[in-house]
């Protein structure tokens, strides 16, 4: 089957900005979220934002739950929801420069 042109219209009849083709780049799906059993080191790193280093570190550290199945190493979903869950809020802006103060001067 061909894929539909701009001109083509949807073979659903529904509008053309709502076909999944039409969507602009920024779209947010807020449907369920499924969460994965399990992460490989690439995508813990993917999901967290964090360095490979730091993955081994926090596994090394046990705050992050590992499994190994053959040469594989896999994160647990949980542990990784669970350690982000545990890490300090950001202070962005001016709670940043106060916090930042307020360290300074106990110094």
């Amino acid at each position: 089957m061909p894929y539909p042109s701009i001109d083509t219209p949807p073979a659903n009849g529904g509008d053309v900005a709502e076909t999944p083709a039409r969507r602009p780049a920024h779209h947010v799906d807020n449907g369920p979220r499924i969460f994965k059993l399990a992460y490989t080191i690439k995508e813990a790193m993917a999901a967290t934002g964090f360095s490979r280093t730091r993955i081994y570190r926090e596994i090394a550290e046990g705050h992050l739950d590992a499994k190994k199945a053959g040469k594989r190493t896999f994160i647990m979903g949980e542990s990784l929801a669970r350690r982000l869950q545990s890490l300090p809020p950001a202070e962005i802006g001016k709670a940043a420069k106060l916090a930042a103060l307020e360290t300074d001067n106990e110094r």
